[in-house]
């Protein structure tokens, strides 16, 4: 603050401090949207934008960390909004996150909060799964109507039995309930595995949703694991299922083959009878029929749609695997449901739609199980073709480029790179041959082998040079950098000046204006 001029971050002029009889009480506060009442408070403005802010509201903090959301909360100007504290709609001033959408009004981002610590031992706690303080409930303050509800974060009813044993925490106002134990052990933030590449935040929800696990509807107040970016939310049960590795004797886990939870399924287990009515079913890995009346080969089935794989292919299976037949990204296992494009990357077959595959999303590549498993056996540099091409024992159903000929449904060796091209063994036999003395050499099109170490040798020389290049741009990038940054704060201070003399510019002219027009006046009198 400089004499009686301020800057502040939401308005890129100077706001000056306006005398109580130069204010036009008609204007209302940018902030909090109040009328801009004489003798109130003392008032900064900007007359061009016609930009006026209570001294209050002026010095309201940019930024703020609130137990209520993980996330820094910055101050910011918006037209309306709902508070996902209180659930009204607020104008103005609001505090939100940039990454989530989230916002809470200044009266509740600045309500005094309960200090309580971490082990909930307390009879009053403050917790980030509700808004108002939660009580601790027992024999002395429960009700009588509320002898049965369910969990707000669980979700499993709480019984308000005074003999029941489970400590419980409540809000009557809003009828939320919580164990003990689950505010204890719910987290703010986790890493789902089927949405591995934001964290999934815990918020209480403005809006309706519906679960992209299990497809339930919420409604506004519930809680909801959120990742605003891709709009994927999950609920509070199905984000915390165990995995395939966690699961032991789980009844429902979570697995990255499959969108949906799946069902234990062992021997006789009641779960078969909340399974989609079918005879049999095919293992999403190894293919074989499974029937809803055998006794043997536990597995994992999905209650809303016809999946079932066997817990040694899920145990089996990785995750996420490195293929040199796309080496530029890791393949993650994934349903067959999610492929744009219906065919393997490799042997150029169809994708089933019933089994797993390996995908990289960014590339639109898929790769069958079985695909995925086989080991090259040589590398081979054709003079056709740019890159080294593998050796594949598939057959591929396409044409060859250097055959120009369909392929044969017979079994036959064909070459194959990553970007698919494919050459029966025949067409390319000439470069074949000075190879087939060792596995580990690939031929060049002089005849000669090159050894992997060679090969290395040239790679590691790429890679020198090409760290030099960087280096070298990153040394240009720095002061011009600089320079920009330099040019910029000049312009801005440029611009400030050409306003601010614009601005007294034209208040010259309305001053001559009147000055002319009481001069008229005066002549004509």
């Amino acid at each position: 603050m400089e004499g009686n001029s301020i800057d502040h971050f939401l308005h890129s002029h100077p706001l000056k401090l306006i005398e109580e009889e130069e204010v036009n009480y008609e204007f209302r506060c940018k902030g909090c949207k109040e009328s801009l009442s004489p003798g109130e408070s003392p008032i900064y403005g900007c007359r061009h934008c016609k930009f006026y802010l209570h001294k209050a509201c002026a010095e309201l903090p940019k930024e703020i960390q609130h137990f209520f959301h993980p996330c820094p909360l910055f101050l910011n100007i918006l037209s309306s909004f709902t508070c996902n504290a209180c659930f009204k709609v607020g104008y103005g001033f609001s505090y939100g996150c940039r990454r989530c959408y989230f916002n809470m009004h200044v009266e509740c981002a600045q309500r005094p909060n309960i200090e309580s610590d971490g082990d909930c031992d307390q009879e009053i706690v403050q917790h980030f799964t509700h808004w108002h303080p939660l009580r601790l409930v027992d024999e002395i303050n429960w009700k009588k109507d509320l002898q049965l509800v369910g969990c707000g974060i669980c979700e499993k009813l709480i019984s308000f039995d005074h003999h029941d044993s489970a400590a419980v925490y409540g809000c009557e106002e809003c009828n939320f309930f919580v164990h003990k134990s689950c505010i204890i052990n719910i987290p703010r933030q986790i890493t789902y595995a089927f949405h591995p590449s934001c964290p999934l935040i815990l918020l209480t929800t403005i809006f309706h949703y519906n679960c992209k696990g299990c497809d339930d509807e919420h409604f506004r107040g519930s809680l909801v694991f959120s990742c605003e970016r891709c709009n994927f939310e999950l609920d509070v049960k199905c984000a915390l299922l165990p995995t395939l590795d966690q699961s032991k004797d789980a009844d429902k886990i979570q697995y990255v083959g499959h969108q949906h939870p799946l069902l234990a399924l062992r021997g006789n287990d009641n779960n078969k009878d909340k399974m989609i009515a079918s005879e049999v079913l095919r293992c999403g890995a190894c293919g074989e029929k499974w029937s809803l009346e055998s006794d043997d080969h536990s597995g994992f089935g999905c209650e809303r749609c016809y999946f079932f794989i066997h817990r040694q292919c899920a145990v089996e299976l990785k995750q996420e695997i490195d293929h040199y037949f796309h080496p530029l990204h890791p393949l993650t296992l994934t349903s067959p449901l999610k492929a744009s494009f219906k065919y393997c990357g490799a042997c150029r077959g169809s994708i089933d739609e019933f089994l797993l595959i390996y995908r990289c999303d960014k590339c639109y590549f898929n790769l069958h199980l079985d695909c995925a498993k086989a080991k090259p056996k040589l590398l081979l540099k054709y003079e056709g073709h740019p890159h080294h091409l593998t050796f594949f024992d598939k057959t591929p159903a396409a044409k060859t480029p250097a055959a120009k000929t369909p392929d044969s449904p017979a079994r036959i060796y064909c070459y194959i790179c990553e970007c698919k091209f494919i050459a029966e063994a025949n067409c390319v036999i000439s470069e074949l041959l000075p190879s087939l003395t060792g596995l580990e050499d690939y031929a060049t099109g002089d005849k000669r082998a090159i050894s992997k170490d060679e090969e290395n040798s040239a790679l590691e020389a790429s890679v020198a040079k090409i760290n030099n290049m960087i280096a070298a741009l990153r040394a240009k990038k720095e002061p011009l950098g600089l320079q920009v940054e330099q040019l910029e704060a000049r312009l801005g201070q440029l611009k400030d000046e050409l306003h601010e003399i614009e601005g007294d510019l034209k208040q010259l002219e309305i001053d001559r204006f009147l000055c002319s027009y009481k001069l008229n006046l005066n002549l004509k009198e």
